[in-house]
């Protein structure tokens, strides 16, 4: 399965028309938060946002991504 992952990420990484569609910026999205490359994830996510701002999928990823790093720095701040 990570392989598969992997291996969808390089073609994707390559796919010249990348950031001129909204559906494979947010398949690239995903498949780097699946891999954990978190702040990669919601770079491509905020580019997604920015052309097109009611992407709900974008929308949910970056909501769970800023929950996530949000509960982690409280908990880095209040051990």
């Amino acid at each position: 399965m990570r392989d598969c992952r992997l291996e969808r990420i390089s073609e994707l990484e390559k796919d010249e028309k990348l950031f001129d569609s909204v559906a494979l910026m947010n398949e690239l999205g995903a498949l780097y938060y699946a891999e954990n490359r978190v702040q990669e994830s919601l770079n491509l996510f905020y580019r997604v946002l920015k052309n097109d701002p009611t992407n709900v999928s974008a929308n949910g990823y970056v909501q769970l991504i800023r929950g996530v790093l949000d509960f982690v720095n409280k908990e880095m701040l209040n051990p």
